[in-house]
C-alpha cells in the first residue's frame, strides 16, 4: 500500500536551496521505511522534494515445471506512477510485466537444477524493491528408472514377493507412472520364470515361488524406463527324500560307474534306469545316499538320520547321515550284493524321518 506523499517546499537563495532539499529528503526517508524518495527542482530559486513508499512485489507463483523451463505468475502491488517491474530467474530477466496480473515462462534452464525467481519494482535507476525468492527445481532430464526390492533370502517352495517402483533421477517415487512392467527371475543367467504387472501410483508387486537353489536375480523392465534388478538367495527346504549319488556296479572284479536316468519325484517314488544295462551274474552296487528337499535340492539333516538300505530280498543294512550333513561321508555297499539275471534290481532306502525312495531297475 502506498503511504501518503509528503511534500515540502522552500524558497532559499544560493547554496541554501540544495542544503534544505537534502535535509528534507533524509527526514522523509527515515520516517517512511521502506521508501523510495525522489525529488525534482524548478528554476534556480526553489526546489520541490517528494517521497513515497515503494512496495516490494509478492514472490512469484511457480506453475508447470519441465526439465528446461518453469512457468511463473503473480500480482503487482499498487505503487507510484512510473514504477516498472522485471521478473528474474537465475540472474536473467525473463519478462517485464505491466499489468496487475501477470504470467511468463523462463526457458533454457538446466535439467534437475535449483533456480530462484524474483520480481523487482523500480522507480528510476536508483530505487528498487525486490520480492522474496520463489525457489524450485527443474525436472529430470533422463527417463525414470525401475527399482526392485525383495527379501534377501527365501526357502525353496516359499512365495517370494518383489516390489517394483518407478523412481525419478532423485530416486523419488513417480506416482504418475502407470506402465506395464515385466519381472524376470534368472539363475546363473538362465531365465526361470517371469511375471507381469501394471504400475499403480508408480508401484507394483509380483510374486514368484522359486524351487531351484542359488542366487536368483529379479530384473524389472518396461518400455521407455531404465531396467532395475535385485538378487535373492534361494536355500533348500527341509530334507524330504533320499537319493543315490554317484552309483557304481562291481562284477567280476570290474567296477563300472552307473548313469541313472531318473524321472521326477512322485510322492515318495523315484524311478531310475541304469546305463549301461545290467549284466548277468552276481554284482555289488555302491553309492552314497544323499538327502534332498521336496524339489530335489541338496538338503541338510536337522538331526542324525539312520537309513536302512536293501536290494531285492537281501538283508537290509544301515548307514547314518550326521546332523548338518547332506549325505553320508563314505560310499555304502555292505548288504547290497545280490544275484541278478539281467533283469535289474529294486533298491529301497528308508528312514524313520523320511519317506521311502524306491529306485527301480538300478542295475
Amino acid at each position: 500500500m502506498t503511504s501518503p506523499h509528503r511534500r515540502g517546499r522552500a524558497v532559499v537563495p544560493g547554496l541554501a536551496v540544495a542544503a534544505a532539499a537534502v535535509a528534507l529528503l533524509l527526514a522523509l526517508v527515515v520516517a517512511a521505511r521502506p521508501a523510495a524518495a525522489y525529488w525534482t527542482s524548478s528554476g534556480t530559486t526553489s526546489v520541490a522534494a517528494t517521497a513515497g513508499t515503494l512496495t516490494a512485489p509478492a514472490a512469484p507463483t511457480v506453475g508447470a515445471v519441465t526439465a528446461s523451463s518453469i512457468a511463473l505468475s503473480g500480482t503487482l502491488p499498487a505503487n507510484p506512477s512510473g514504477t516498472t517491474y522485471v521478473v528474474t530467474v537465475a540472474g536473467t530477466t525473463v519478462c517485464a510485466p505491466t499489468s496487475a496480473t501477470w504470467s511468463c515462462t523462463a526457458t533454457g534452464l538446466g535439467a534437475d537444477t535449483v533456480v530462484s525467481a524474483t520480481v523487482t519494482a523500480s522507480v528510476g535507476a536508483s530505487w528498487t524493491a525486490t520480492s522474496a525468492p520463489a525457489t524450485t527445481r527443474t525436472a529430470c532430464g533422463v527417463p525414470d528408472h525401475l527399482a526392485v526390492t525383495a527379501a534377501g533370502s527365501v526357502v525353496a517352495g516359499v512365495s517370494l514377493t518383489a516390489t517394483v517402483q518407478a523412481l525419478d533421477c532423485r530416486d523419488v517415487l513417480d506416482t504418475s507412472r502407470t506402465d506395464s512392467v515385466t519381472v524376470t527371475a534368472t539363475l546363473l543367467g538362465v531365465p526361470l520364470t517371469s511375471a507381469g504387472a501394471t504400475l499403480v501410483g508408480g508401484r507394483a508387486t509380483v510374486t514368484f515361488t522359486p524351487t531351484a537353489v542359488g542366487l536368483v536375480t529379479l530384473t524389472a523392465t518396461a518400455p521407455g524406463l531404465t531396467a532395475g534388478a535385485t538378487s535373492t538367495t534361494v536355500v533348500a527346504g527341509a530334507a524330504a527324500f533320499l537319493v543315490w549319488d554317484t552309483p557304481t556296479r562291481t562284477a567280476a572284479g570290474a567296477t563300472t560307474p552307473l548313469t541313472m536316468a531318473c524321472g521326477a519325484l512322485l510322492g515318495s517314488l523315484r524311478t531310475c534306469v541304469q546305463s549301461p544295462a545290467p549284466g548277468v551274474g552276481t554284482a555289488t552296487w555302491s553309492s552314497t545316499v544323499a538327502l534332498v528337499d521336496a524339489y530335489g535340492n541338496p538338503a541338510t539333516a536337522s538331526t542324525s538320520t539312520t537309513v536302512s538300505v536293501a536290494v531285492g530280498v537281501a538283508a537290509p543294512a544301515t548307514l547314518t547321515i550326521p546332523a548338518g550333513a547332506t549325505r553320508t561321508s563314505a560310499a555304502f555297499s555292505t548288504g547290497l550284493t545280490t544275484a541278478v539275471a539281467g533283469v535289474g534290481a529294486t533298491i529301497t532306502a528308508s528312514s524313520g524321518l523320511l519317506s521311502s525312495v524306491k529306485v527301480t531297475n538300478a542295475g
